[in-house]
């Protein structure tokens, strides 16, 4: 099994969802070369073929999760004990905060595994440019929480891509290429 890291408001929605509802996850990919443009995935290598029309070179990128594989889902959590210093405790997730009671939230990255409570299984990936993401996918991602079809969305979504991947020196700017990876809840 792998894991992958969700935000806040991925958590969410995924926290209302049903076993076999489906949802989409973004994942920052290695860069190929300037000039190599996307051509196809290759499911029986698992990994995604750029070609250089000029230099008629290929290049391939390895999928960091393929068709089949079981994803159990990390987002931001904490613990809240019965009582100050005791040891009998309940994880507690970001996603329900219902600002009852204050725990301490830790990080995704950190989120021990049987603090997990969601999975899904990956059934699809695409491979496109984040500046041709889509309104629907916006909200496939959980960017929105509804369809706004004549509202620009490119402010949100390079708001959302720069603060969910800059760590990666790559920005929305660079108009880099993204996995847009499709899972169904286990």
């Amino acid at each position: 099994m792998k894991t992958i890291n969700v935000s806040d408001q991925q958590a969410s929605i995924i926290a209302k969802q049903e076993p076999g509802d489906e949802m989409l996850f973004p994942v920052m990919m290695v860069q190929p070369p300037d000039g190599y443009e996307f051509q196809y995935i290759d499911n029986q290598y698992k990994v995604a073929v750029f070609l250089n029309d000029i230099e008629r070179n290929q290049r391939t990128i390895k999928i960091p999760y393929s068709k089949g594989t079981i994803l159990d889902i990390r987002e931001t959590w904490g613990k809240l004990y019965a009582k100050p210093h005791l040891v009998d405790f309940v994880y507690v997730y970001k996603a329900d905060y219902d600002g009852s009671c204050l725990p301490y939230f830790h990080s995704s990255a950190t989120m021990p595994k049987e603090a997990i409570r969601s999975q899904y299984e990956v059934i699809g990936n695409e491979v496109k440019r984040v500046q041709d993401v889509t309104v629907q996918e916006m909200y496939d991602l959980g960017i929105y929480d509804d369809i706004y079809p004549d509202v620009d969305i490119t402010p949100d979504l390079a708001r959302w891509f720069n603060s969910r991947f800059t760590k990666k020196v790559i920005t929305w700017d660079d108009n880099p290429y993204i996995f847009l990876m499709k899972g169904v809840k286990l």
